[in-house]
């Protein structure tokens, strides 16, 4: 794709809310009301009843960088320290592991098919990686990528064009602009979120 998540820095990585860095986004977060942040996530939480993201099949993350501060990086950190049960594969162009785990140059690379793509990169890249995520028959997609109108550019068409390839492929999509997605189904305990919030085991109301 012509990038890294290093080469595109923290606020190309993760592109969340326009140009904001994950320590910026944590700091916006920690001045919202908790309940308010964590219905953010749990929104997303209640459409994934029956959904591939809802299980602990492979779950990638796609613009993982390896030093902590990015959006990728943090997602990627999110998922492993709240004890994901299903494995996870960082997807970086250059690196051979990114924080500790195994990485993979592309999503086709993945030795395994994946339930869960979470979508990290600058938003020029990401119809790019939807069509790749495609090919590579991925079942659901989560993407974090925000920003796709800082160019003055059309956001909400490009937006819609990112449903229109998901759709094309017969993928289910979370986003853009997501913040992220919490499972607390014991058997499951996928966190894919940057926000610093604690999702305790219950029911959503």
């Amino acid at each position: 794709a012509g990038w890294t998540p290093e080469a595109a820095g923290n606020t190309g990585a993760g592109n969340v809310w326009g140009l904001m860095s994950a320590d910026e986004a944590r700091d916006l977060l920690a001045a919202t009301d908790p309940n308010e942040t964590a219905a953010l996530v749990l929104s997303s939480v209640v459409a994934l009843r029956a959904n591939s993201a809802d299980r602990s099949g492979p779950v990638a993350v796609i613009g993982a960088g390896r030093a902590a501060g990015g959006i990728g990086h943090e997602v990627l950190r999110s998922i492993v320290d709240n004890g994901f049960r299903g494995q996870v594969w960082p997807v970086h162009p250059e690196a051979a592991e990114v924080a500790g785990l195994p990485a993979v140059p592309s999503i086709g690379a993945v030795p395994e098919r994946v339930d869960l793509a979470v979508v990290c990169v600058p938003a020029r890249a990401v119809p790019e990686v939807v069509e790749a995520c495609g090919a590579a028959r991925v079942g659901t997609l989560l993407v974090i990528t925000a920003g796709f109108g800082d160019d003055g550019g059309d956001a909400t068409a490009r937006e819609r064009a990112v449903a229109d390839l998901a759709r094309r492929h017969g993928m289910r999509l979370i986003g853009p602009a997501s913040l992220g997605v919490v499972t607390t189904n014991p058997a499951v305990r996928l966190h894919a979120t940057f926000a610093p919030v604690t999702v305790a085991p219950g029911r959503v109301g």
